[in-house]
């Protein structure tokens, strides 16, 4: 098993993941890892049903994916989070996260601007920084087609 592209998108699966990051990264499986998705059986179920036949959606919490990961026998997975939060829980619990791509994290009260495009709070924002103490190359990239950008504490690209 591998991860063969790993990337936080709070809207999860939807076209630009479909149509621009599938076809840069062509996989049979999307892993999504989340604690309170995979919990929500009816959310879970939608979003199984949004992939093309040809790929199938897992969504499991952090736990259970840090096994999956370490698991050779487990296909090449295309990795989603919907924060930087749950990226960090991942390596923590032993999986390893070679890079990270920051993509869709919208405006919010508590978040400021990492981008014109994307946002994150303070808890966001130390995941990201943890991940790179921890080895993970974290950049931020809305489409592949986007100049990539070295994750830095402030970044105003």
């Amino acid at each position: 098993m591998a991860i063969k592209f790993a990337r936080v998108d709070e809207r999860l699966v939807h076209g630009q993941i479909m149509t621009s990051w599938i076809k840069q990264y062509p996989v049979s499986h999307i892993l999504i890892i989340d604690d309170a998705l995979a919990a929500d059986e009816f959310t879970s179920s939608v979003l199984a049903m949004s992939a093309p036949a040809d790929i199938t959606i897992d969504i499991q919490p952090v736990a259970k994916a840090a096994e999956m990961l370490q698991d050779d026998s487990q296909p090449d997975f295309f990795v989603l989070f919907k924060t930087p939060v749950a990226a960090a829980a991942l390596v923590k619990a032993g999986a390893a996260l070679p890079s990270l791509n920051i993509g869709n994290m919208g405006s919010a009260p508590d978040r400021t601007p990492l981008t014109r495009r994307v946002f994150a709070n303070q808890t966001e924002r130390a995941a990201m920084h943890e991940l790179q103490q921890l080895g993970t190359d974290v950049y931020l990239q809305m489409l592949p087609s986007d100049r990539r950008v070295a994750y830095q504490q402030e970044v105003r690209a």
